[in-house]
């Protein structure tokens, strides 16, 4: 490839990027490079001094743009309001790396763009042709948890919410895509795809404000705090509330007798003044959890 048919490559990628158009010209053997490349460079000149697509992308998402600016932009980009997208948010433990970005490249061609919003994060965002269901998009998550693990082996995560038919509607999605994943952090750590309407309790506790959380915890536990009980404890109870509450199957996987689970959950209601036998009492005792894991992690 001689250095004007490269340039002029890049000069289409380029005009791709930051106008949302695909161009392929013909290959022909009589063609002027040179002509081709000045007719780009000038064609470029005016979009250069503003956001490109991937920018836009960005900025739209974070919801940094007025109406107007957002509507001049999917003029100017030949977007299509009535649009089928969704957005995937990818965490990297230990930054983002160029391999992640290009396997990702490798994975998803036109119509889908990788942005880089920070050190730690890339964001998948995919125009569809049609809507895709919650189940084939959780799918298509743990592809690319199971892909880039094995690509690049280093941990990474997944959220993502439902697809939003209309492109008005991203920002908003983009929001319970980040919520999730904070969420996901928190109260599912051990997860590695966290999508935003299987949150349960979490998005419930999520939403509320550090002192509610804290009122609930003085209401109903006064002094006591999960995190002070010794460790056999702290793994019996949370392996009851795995085992929906039966003494039998937490006997089983505890691999203990019947009357030692009993005692530690009499243990428990002596600490706590909490029976987890009782549902209320058990419910409390959930939500008192989850808002404990959501205080540790929460910034003042």
């Amino acid at each position: 490839m001689n250095t004007m048919e490269e340039q002029k490559n890049h000069l289409l990628e380029e005009l791709t990027r930051r106008t949302g158009l695909f161009i392929v010209l013909p290959k022909e053997q009589d063609v002027d490079e040179a002509q081709i490349v000045n007719i780009l460079e000038r064609f470029l000149e005016p979009y250069r001094k503003s956001l490109d697509l991937s920018e836009f992308w960005l900025s739209f998402l974070r919801g940094n743009l007025s109406a107007e600016e957002t509507s001049k932009s999917i003029n100017r980009f030949h977007l299509k309001e009535a649009t089928t997208a969704v957005v995937f948010l990818l965490c990297f433990s230990q930054g983002v790396s160029a391999e992640a970005e290009t396997v990702l490249g490798d994975l998803f061609g036109e119509g889908s763009w990788i942005l880089h919003p920070d050190e730690n994060h890339l964001i998948l965002l995919r125009l569809l042709r049609n809507v895709v269901s919650t189940e084939k998009l959780r799918e298509e998550a743990k592809t690319l948890v199971d892909t880039l693990s094995a690509e690049i082996m280093v941990p990474v995560s997944v959220s993502f919410d439902e697809c939003v038919e209309r492109l008005s509607e991203l920002p908003d999605s983009f929001k319970k895509v980040e919520f999730a994943e904070n969420c996901g952090r928190r109260f599912s750590p051990g997860s590695q795809v966290h999508a935003y309407h299987d949150l349960g309790l979490g998005k419930l506790i999520g939403k509320l404000t550090k002192e509610d959380c804290r009122e609930y915890l003085e209401d109903h536990l006064g002094g006591f705090r999960f995190d002070a009980m010794d460790q056999e404890l702290s793994i019996t109870i949370h392996i009851f509330f795995e085992e929906g509450l039966s003494i039998a199957r937490t006997s089983r996987r505890l691999y203990v007798h019947r009357n030692t689970l009993v005692y530690r959950l009499d243990k428990f209601e002596k600490l706590s003044g909490l029976d987890l036998r009782r549902f209320d009492d058990a419910v409390t005792a959930r939500l008192a959890m989850l808002m404990e894991t959501y205080l540790e992690g929460a910034v003042d």
